[in-house]
């Protein structure tokens, strides 16, 4: 089977869209394993992916965080030994439990709405992952805008297809305009991968300084996730977050209507 890169830096099969949800269960009778037992090719077209996996996180899918900072996600469950078996488009594979430092379930966070922003180290860059709803249809229309923070990468459905669209700047911001039809997914959800440059700041001392800001119109339950660089140390950071490991931050609260949740980071690298 011909691979190719795709934008998100995965590896993707040359197949049409319709055909490449079929080949999914194929592709699940290759059983495959991370820790140390997989020969090449197929342990370095792992590490790649592994590497590069976590730029897409939509969430209608769990998600492994691993200890050497890759992200693996697909539909998972234990098998008899206690470890976790991770079924995805790429194949089937096996996780040791003492490699994973944190596992987001889709059962139960389906409703939970997630921002992930991941801190490059290449200047003061950074790479954000948003879940945003998918409008409801009506007869008059065949799609919708949404306005981005950023400039737009790529959009993905929940089936982690992608998805085309059509975008404008708008100063730091982007308008995207998405057609129904192209939406393949029956997911509620779609994520937007962007790219924006100078998020960071940096104060006198050279610290760097992550900063966010959430007001929601209604009662919801956020969870945010921050990656940064392993080799950066946390000197300071508020509120006091849900999780905290090497290279990955999380909070998780509810938040009343108009409740604002600004929590800031101060890295040293």
């Amino acid at each position: 089977m011909n691979l190719s890169w795709d934008r998100r830096g995965e590896l993707s099969r040359l197949l049409p869209v319709p055909l490449m949800k079929e080949g999914v269960r194929a592709m699940r009778r290759k059983n495959f394993s991370i820790m140390g037992f997989a020969k090449p090719p197929f342990m370095f077209l792992l590490a790649v992916v592994l590497l590069l996996n976590f730029v897409v996180l939509g969430q209608e899918f769990d998600t492994l965080y691993l200890r050497d900072g890759s992200v693996l996600r697909g539909d998972i469950v234990k098998d008899s030994a206690g470890n976790y078996v991770v079924y995805n488009q790429y194949g089937e594979f096996t996780v040791n439990v003492a490699e994973v430092i944190y596992l987001i379930s889709k059962e139960k966070d389906e409703q939970i709405v997630r921002e992930t922003y991941i801190i490059t180290g290449n200047d003061m860059e950074v790479v954000s992952i948003l879940q945003r709803a998918i409008p409801p249809t009506d007869e008059d229309s065949q799609g919708f805008n949404l306005l981005i923070p950023g400039s737009v990468i790529a959009i993905f459905d929940a089936d982690n297809f992608e998805i085309p669209y059509q975008s404008t700047s708008l100063g730091g911001l982007s308008k995207i305009t998405i057609k129904y039809d192209d939406i393949i997914s029956d997911g509620k959800y779609i994520y937007i991968t962007t790219r924006q440059k100078d998020f960071l700041e940096s104060n006198e001392q050279g610290s760097i300084i992550y900063s966010y800001n959430f007001t929601p119109h209604n009662e919801v339950v956020i969870k945010l996730l921050v990656k940064y660089p392993q080799d950066w140390h946390v000197d300071k950071i508020s509120p006091e977050p849900t999780k905290l490991f090497e290279g990955l931050i999380v909070w998780q609260l509810k938040l009343k209507r108009q409740q604002n949740f600004n929590p800031t980071i101060t890295f040293r690298k």
